[in-house]
């Protein structure tokens, strides 16, 4: 084999395995805090959100509450930071990237469990740039 393709096949196959890793992490603790790092006035409000899925890109899908303002005056593509925790694990994750309002849903209704039964939520697809993982320490019991 050619020593850079060489380089380059194991790194991929590095990526595959962390995006594997991250993909189940998300999957286990589902739900995070999102927090809009947008300056506009017109922004996403922060919100408890329920991951779906991360994609063979690494793009990491969710959905969000409606906003109570139209959606159509929302960025539709805003800086995000994503908060999962869950009570019980020793561990939480942090994720922070670029996140874009998908505007054409043609059903959510498989999604929407756990999400307020008078508003439909938003799908949201989000490209992580930053991901921290970090482990917690069991608390001392007395």
């Amino acid at each position: 084999m050619v020593p850079d393709l060489d380089i380059f096949l194991k790194q991929y196959i590095i990526m595959d395995t962390n995006l594997q890793f991250i993909s189940e992490k998300i999957g286990d603790l589902q739900s995070a805090i999102m927090y809009s790092m947008s300056n506009s006035l017109n922004r996403m409000p922060n919100d408890i959100v329920k991951a779906i899925k991360v994609d063979e890109e690494g793009q990491l899908w969710f959905l969000s509450h409606r906003p109570s303002q139209s959606l159509k005056e929302c960025e539709q593509v805003f800086p995000v930071r994503l908060h999962f925790f869950k009570k019980g694990r020793n561990y939480f994750l942090e994720v922070s990237g670029k996140a874009t309002i998908v505007s054409k849903i043609h059903s959510t209704a498989h999604f929407e469990e756990g999400m307020a039964k008078n508003k439909k939520p938003v799908l949201i697809k989000m490209t992580m740039n930053n991901i921290c993982l970090l482990y917690t320490s069991p608390s001392p019991r007395d």
